[in-house]
């Protein structure tokens, strides 16, 4: 529950977003070298959002 659910949601939720938004491709872009090795996996839950494992190799 990263950033909260219903009422009780972070206020910072969109921000925390969008920072990932454009550093992830920025970061994929300087480090040559880096990329997605696998499949991702998310958790069967619907509470949490996003991958619990993202491969990646350098």
């Amino acid at each position: 529950m990263t950033f909260g659910h219903g009422i009780h949601r972070c206020l910072g939720q969109q921000l925390a977003w969008e920072e990932l938004r454009v550093t992830l491709p920025a970061l994929f872009a300087r480090s040559s070298g880096l990329w997605v090795a696998g499949e991702a996996t998310f958790p069967a839950g619907a509470l949490m959002s996003g991958p619990s494992r993202l491969p990646v190799e350098w």
